[in-house]
């Protein structure tokens, strides 16, 4: 009776155990909420893939990675269809055979920060009503395609701090139809252009700049064309297509730039030198007296 007692606790024992390595690194939980942790095992080959659910919560947290790149299916790397969804990915890691996000209809809120999200196809994609991209401390590339393209509707985009990248000549933004808004802030990249799309759309240039560029700044945005231009902005190249209207909201920063100091060594080997320098100066002194 108690080796069968031990046998039995034993299964149960390796039972749970292959059950928790049995789950994937995102779990569908309570009211459509999916959430991406560090848990076995990651990468997660699969994403999370909503088709029928409305209205779903997508949570990346940090040291989670999903890879959906060489799997059947083309996956994304996380889709939702329809409803008002919310995804977000802090600190987590997405690599997609096709998108590494895509949206589905309804407003949707996509926000990034400190990720990194590669993939084949749109890096980021939204589709129809009004959307929101918020991207900050990140790096999203598309490697044959749009690095963040939004569709119909009025839609937001907001860079912070980030390098996005469009693939194979395609756009860094691409929004699409209706009235987009396109934000810019400090260290802002774009490896690619941005296409602002049809109807009335803004474009915002709304990063810090040293106090001594901003008036030169200014001016060159103000004479800037919407409809395609370009400019620089703290050594980083900036162009645009079919916008109505730039916005400037730069702010001039002091840039206080650091007294040079030298380092330990460089103080032994300064020592040294006037060392040195003392020495022959006493002898030259002595020279000077006995002659």
């Amino acid at each position: 009776m108690k080796k069968l007692l031990i046998a039995t606790i034993i299964v149960v024992a390796i039972s749970f155990t292959y059950l928790d390595l049995s789950f994937a690194v995102c779990v569908e939980g309570p009211a459509d909420t999916f959430t991406c942790n560090t848990n076995p095992p990651n990468p997660d080959l699969n994403g999370v893939q909503s088709d029928t659910i409305n209205d779903v919560t997508v949570n990346i947290l940090a040291g989670a990675e999903i890879n959906t790149q060489g799997q059947p299916g083309n996956l994304d790397a996380v889709q939702t269809t329809n409803g008002n969804d919310n995804i977000t990915i802090t600190g987590g890691t997405l690599r997609a055979e096709a998108s590494g996000v895509q949206s589905g209809n309804q407003s949707d809120n996509i926000t990034v920060i400190d990720s990194l999200v590669s993939s084949l196809e749109r890096a980021i994609e939204s589709g129809n009503q009004d959307d929101v991209v918020m991207v900050t401390g990140s790096v999203v590339t598309s490697l044959s395609n749009d690095g963040i393209e939004t569709a119909n509707q009025s839609d937001q985009v907001t860079i912070i701090d980030s390098v996005i990248t469009g693939g194979g000549g395609f756009f860094a933004v691409d929004t699409g139809n209706q009235d987009d808004t396109i934000t810019l802030g400090t260290g802002a990249v774009l490896n690619g252009g941005i296409d602002c799309g049809s109807q009335f759309d803004t474009l915002i240039f709304a990063m810090d700049v040293p106090e001594e560029a901003l008036l030169f700044l200014s001016s060159e945005l103000a004479a800037a064309n919407p409809a395609g231009d370009s400019i620089t902005i703290n050594e980083i190249f900036y162009e645009w297509i079919n916008c109505e209207v730039i916005v400037n909201q730069l702010v001039g920063v002091r840039v206080v730039r650091p007294v040079p100091t030298l380092s330990e060594w460089g103080l032994i080997a300064m020592a040294g030198i006037l060392g040195i320098a003392g020495l022959l100066y006493v002898a030259r002194r002595k020279g000077i007296s006995a002659a």
